[in-house]
C-alpha cells in the first residue's frame, strides 16, 4: 500500500514561468549516499490557496531498470497533473540523474547490492525541476528531494521503501529508527513522508490527532511502527484524511 504522510500546512506551487538553471556541483558523501545541489533558481512566486499546491504523487514501479521503462513511465506521467511523483522499486544497478529531451528530471537510487530488491527516486516535472535544492539518496531505501519554493520556503520530500513483513523485527527496527533521525533533521518546515510502507492503517471513528477516519483493514505491525513514527516525528497520515473507494486505500 502506498501513502504518505506529512507536516506543516497551507498549499505551494511555484509559478510556472519562473526559470532556473543546473549547477555542475556534484558532492559524492559516500559509496551509498549520494548528493546533488543545484544552483537557486533567480525568480520564485509563491501562491497558497485551495487548488493551487504541490502535487505530490508515489508509484511501485516494479522496475525502470532500462531505458525502456523510463521512457514509458515518463509519457504515461503527462496523463496526470503531478509536480513529483516519488518512486519505490526502481531496480537501477547506479544512483543517476538524467533529463528527458522534454524536460522531465530522473532521480534514480540504485537497488540493494547483490540483490534485484528496491532502488527509490524521483521523477520530476519539467515545470518543477527548476525549484531543486538538492537530492539525496541514503540508500537502496530513502531518498530526500529539497524544493525551495522561495528565498525563504523549503520542502523536503522524503521518499521510502520499507521492508515487507518477511524482514526480521531488528531490520525493520532500524530501518524505522533510520526514517525517525531523517525526518527530524530534515530542516524545512513543510516535510512530506511518501513510498511505500507495506503498511496498513487501520478505519479510526472517531479520527485521532494523528490519522483521519478513513483507514483500512486492520493495523498491521508495520501500520504499528508508522503510527510510532508519526507520533515521534509530529506528522499526520495525510492520506487517511481524504474519502476514497475502499479498493484504492
Amino acid at each position: 500500500m502506498c501513502m504518505y504522510v506529512g507536516a506543516g500546512h497551507g498549499y505551494l506551487r511555484a509559478s510556472e514561468d519562473a526559470r532556473g538553471k543546473l549547477s555542475g556541483e556534484v558532492r559524492d558523501d559516500s559509496n551509498v549516499s549520494r548528493a546533488y545541489r543545484w544552483g537557486p533558481s533567480l525568480k520564485y512566486s509563491r501562491l497558497i490557496g485551495h487548488g493551487d499546491c504541490l502535487r505530490i504523487c508515489t508509484y511501485n514501479c516494479r522496475t525502470i531498470a532500462s531505458k525502456a521503462d523510463q521512457t514509458i513511465l515518463n509519457e504515461t506521467s503527462k496523463r496526470l497533473r503531478f509536480d513529483v511523483i516519488a518512486l519505490q522499486e526502481t531496480k537501477t544497478k547506479e544512483t543517476a540523474i538524467k533529463k528527458t529531451n522534454d524536460g522531465y528530471l530522473f532521480v534514480l537510487g540504485a537497488k540493494v547490492d547483490g540483490k534485484n530488491v528496491g532502488g527509490v527516486g524521483f521523477l520530476v516535472h519539467r515545470r518543477t525541476e527548476h525549484l531543486i535544492d538538492s537530492t539525496e539518496v541514503l540508500s537502496p531505501r530513502l531518498a530526500i528531494l529539497r524544493l525551495r519554493i522561495d528565498m525563504r520556503t523549503t520542502v523536503s520530500i522524503i521518499n521510502c521503501y520499507a521492508l515487507t513483513s518477511t524482514a526480521t523485527d531488528g531490520e525493520k527496527d532500524a530501518f524505522y529508527k533510520e526514517l525517525e533521525e531523517v525526518t527530524k533533521n530534515e530542516r524545512s518546515y513543510y516535510k512530506y513522508v511518501v513510498g511505500d510502507f507495506n503498511a496498513v492503517i487501520h478505519e479510526e471513528s472517531p479520527a485521532t490527532a494523528r490519522t483521519g477516519p478513513h483507514g483500512i483493514g486492520v493495523t498491521n505491525e508495520n501500520g504499528e511502527r508508522l503510527m510510532d513514527l508519526l507520533e515521534a516525528c509530529n506528522l499526520f497520515h495525510g492520506y487517511s484524511f481524504f474519502v476514497k473507494n475502499v479498493g484504492r486505500r
